[in-house]
């Protein structure tokens, strides 16, 4: 399913880790709240 790039802006900015393949979609990462967790795989 795709998805718009500011619901994924929305769902990111109140998560509190994210995991993610390494790659360009871990620029999403920066609208992680502060003290967000980030796995890269």
């Amino acid at each position: 399913e795709e998805q718009s790039f500011p619901s994924i802006v929305q769902v990111i900015s109140g998560a509190s880790m994210l995991v993610s393949m390494h790659g360009a979609q871990l620029i999403t990462s920066l609208f992680l709240p502060r003290g967000a967790a980030v796995v890269e795989l």
